[in-house]
């Protein structure tokens, strides 16, 4: 399978002594142990293999020791506190299909200890794009140019590769962002992310060494393999004048080895003297790497220097400070030299990258990676891997995100209806692409297959962004303005709280105003350590039941005071997409990279008629905060979003059998976006009280207090509120 959870556990980085536990690296664990009739543990799996999205029962059979005992699990076996779980008899579902480890750790009345890992198997579809065709006119001028106005068609092959039958299968297509429109100039690339590469054979990549030998700071380098420093040593943690953002994360330190690359890790020992190629994960040291010229290398110096003003101007760009890196006197561990070369990488603060080598060097780069590899060793941009010649005499490769792509591109069908995939099965769709009337002539646009949702289970989108190309030729156009939109399939959703059958403990409140095709919406989900938190966010649909439009979340500075704006903080892009009045689907990409495509569907509470609604988002003017209510017949629920005693935002959930009667309020712990959905946690947390002076507007009381150890007093009275959404049908 292509993605798997790392085999990572407590006894991975226990200390042991004797038998003895000395130290774990929990919190609550680094107490002596002593001697210890250690308990023994059994984990059981109600299902194994399961499917994707399958909830499977997790109990254990525990034995010796001393009870009672204090059980916790560890539904990704990684150490990470959001995936813990402290049921007897938890549920997990995960997203996607792989192997997993589940990680329990015992602990009894002693504080004697274990720890077990069981291995669970997930099967399910996965789909990858084998072909993309060319783009076809479909609806425009003729001129064979593609023009704002026009609606043109490409053919994409979709292909389960996984071990299961999806069925009702529906792809998500968005207009792409990050991959860039790869231009004739930029001639190796995009990645994942968007990076592209030339060299100087190219004209806008010149080479332009920049010696700081005698300006620059003599960096210390140091060893732990045992070798000499300047072999296989690093300089250690090196402070940046100014911070370098590299695949979507700042940094302010880079670590520089002797071998001819940088890390992201301040603690690499830079003793990785073999080079990888492909996308994989290096055999030491962290996996975000700037791989200027990655060998078996032997150094005589190391210098850093930052520039306010870069003496080495940005090839086609306005000029900005830099970094430089230089490696001195550079010779291989087979070779030692002379004669020696000089090799530097030079970082833009805008992210740019050079790499740069002088003459002098024997093997011209035979032997070496140069390119970049991501944080999470699972994307990257690789120049040359082993390649002969590939670094010659005098030689700069330019390595720089490609130019972005436009995503005001609209997609006609979206979410194709493509029925049942078997395994190993094949099928085509012809995807429509709208370019608008005020589409800027030049711009490059694109696709991405966010994901795949079928009846059971799901599969996100991984590289599968389609760079499609640029609007006019040479920057030219010819308007189609005039040109009818074709397959139009606006559907109103339905106003309310949307949640994810297979996935419970997320939800989507979603109103639409038709008159703008304005959709706002709130979304509630889990935080990285599981509270649930929300975000909010508005934007025109587009006229085939699209909208993407930016996530955004809001923070106190401390406890929430009345009266005081917020900060807002955009921490994401986000597409909902509608498949009909009542299922549309989510896509979230988070800043940090992380992503989720969500099947939502109506949450239907009652059936019987309904008097007076109520439905809709309501808040106090100028308060930032309120309270999402759906009234379906005799039930109505009560979203309510607010802060916690951080000022970060935090949400109870409450159901009432009249429209005037006080809410039982829970909160609950939730999955993270794109994480192991693991059965929510709830727990009541106080009241809601609503009176209604009509249909819009009325009063609140809540007395809100959160238990140990979560932080939120939420306790207000008889609070004038309006109702600030009104779906109209």
């Amino acid at each position: 399978m292509r993605r798997h959870i790392a085999q990572v556990g407590y006894a991975a980085i226990g200390l042991v002594a004797n038998g003895q536990i000395l130290a774990l690296d929990k919190p609550d664990s680094l107490q002596p142990m002593g001697s210890c009739n250690d308990p023994s543990a059994e984990i059981h799996a109600s299902k194994n293999p399961a499917m994707v999205d399958e909830a499977v029962t997790f109990t254990a059979t525990i034995t010796d020791g001393t009870p009672p005992y204090t059980i916790e699990w560890d539904f990704e076996s990684d150490l990470s506190t959001s995936q813990f779980s402290y049921l007897d008899a938890p549920q997990a579902a995960y997203p996607e299909a792989g192997t997993y480890y589940i990680g329990l750790a015992v602990r009894d009345s002693l504080n004697c200890f274990t720890y077990v890992q069981h291995q669970q198997f997930v099967d399910g579809a996965e789909f990858e794009i084998t072909n993309v065709g060319d783009l076809v006119e479909s609806n425009g001028n003729g001129d064979m140019s593609i023009d704002p106005g026009e609606t043109w068609a490409t053919q994409v092959t979709i292909k389960n590769v996984g071990n299961a039958t999806a069925r009702d299968v529906h792809p998500l297509f968005v207009p792409s962002a990050g991959t860039g429109s790869v231009r004739a100039k930029r001639r190796g690339g995009p990645d994942g992310f968007g990076y592209v590469f030339s060299d100087s054979n190219d004209a806008e990549c010149s080479y332009d060494f920049i010696d700081i030998a005698a300006t620059g700071s003599a960096l210390t380098f140091s060893t732990t393999g045992g070798a000499p420093a300047l072999d296989d040593g690093t300089s250690g943690a090196v402070q940046l004048g100014h911070d370098f953002p590299f695949y979507g994360q700042t940094h302010s330190t880079l670590t520089m080895s002797a071998n001819g690359y940088l890390s992201t890790d301040p603690n690499d020992v830079g003793f990785d003297h073999d080079n990888d190629c492909g996308i994989v994960s290096p055999s030491a040291g962290a996996p975000a790497r700037l791989n200027a010229m990655h060998d078996d290398l032997v150094i005589s110096h190391g210098y850093y220097q930052y520039f306010a003003s870069c003496p080495r101007p940005l090839d086609g760009a306005d000029n900005t400070g830099c970094s430089i890196f230089q490696w001195d006197d550079v010779a291989y561990f087979a070779a030692p030299g002379p004669p020696f070369f000089d090799l530097q990488a030079v970082l833009y603060d805008s992210g740019q990258i050079i790499y740069q080598k002088t003459s002098g060097d024997i093997f011209l780069g035979s032997n070496a990676t140069i390119g970049l590899l991501n944080h999470a060793a699972d994307d990257g941009l690789i120049y040359a891997c082993d390649m002969p010649d590939s670094m010659p005499d005098n030689h700069a490769v330019c390595i720089m995100t490609a130019e972005p792509l436009n995503e005001a591109i609209q997609i006609v069908n979206p979410v194709p209806a493509m029925g049942r995939f078997n395994p190993n099965q094949s099928k085509s769709v012809a995807i429509e692409i709208y370019i608008p009337a005020d589409f800027p002539c030049g711009d490059g646009f694109g696709l991405d297959m966010a994901g795949v949702v079928a009846e059971q289970g799901l599969d996100y989108g991984y590289n599968h962004r389609i760079s499609m190309g640029e609007v006019g030729i040479d920057g030219q156009c010819t308007s189609a303005a005039s040109t009818q939109l074709k397959g139009n399939v606006m559907v109103n959703p339905m106003p309310g709280l949307y949640t994810d059958p297979l996935r419970s403990g997320n939800a989507t409140d979603m109103h639409f105003y038709p008159d703008a095709d304005i959709l706002a919406f709130g979304m509630y989900t889990g935080r990285e350590n599981r509270d649930i938190g929300w975000y909010q966010s508005a934007g025109q649909r587009s006229p085939f039941g699209q909208m993407c439009t930016d996530l955004i979340e809001y923070h106190w500075n401390g406890t929430w005071v009345p009266g005081i704006d917020p900060t807002t903080e955009v921490a994401g892009r986000v597409c909902i997409t509608q498949i009909d009045a009542g299922n549309a689907i989510d896509h979230i990409r988070f800043n940090n990279g992380r992503s989720m495509v969500g099947r939502m569907q109506f949450l239907s509470l009652s059936d019987a008629p309904t008097t007076t609604d109520y439905t809709g988002g309501w808040a106090t003017p100028g308060q930032n905060w309120g309270d999402a209510v759906v009234t379906q017949g005799d039930i109505e629920s009560h979203v309510l979003f607010f802060y916690d005693n951080n000022g970060d935002p935090t949400v109870a959930q409450g159901v009432v059998d009249n429209a005037t009667g006080t809410a039982q309020m829970f909160s609950f712990k939730a999955h993270p976006p794109g994480r192991v959905w693991i059965t929510p946690e709830t727990f009541p947390v106080g009241t809601l009280t609503r009176t209604y002076s009509d249909a819009n507007t009325g009063t609140v009381s809540t007395t809100i207090d959160y238990p140990a150890p979560d932080s939120a007093t939420w306790n207000v009275s008889d609070v004038p509120m309006n109702r600030i959404t009104v779906d109209v049908p």
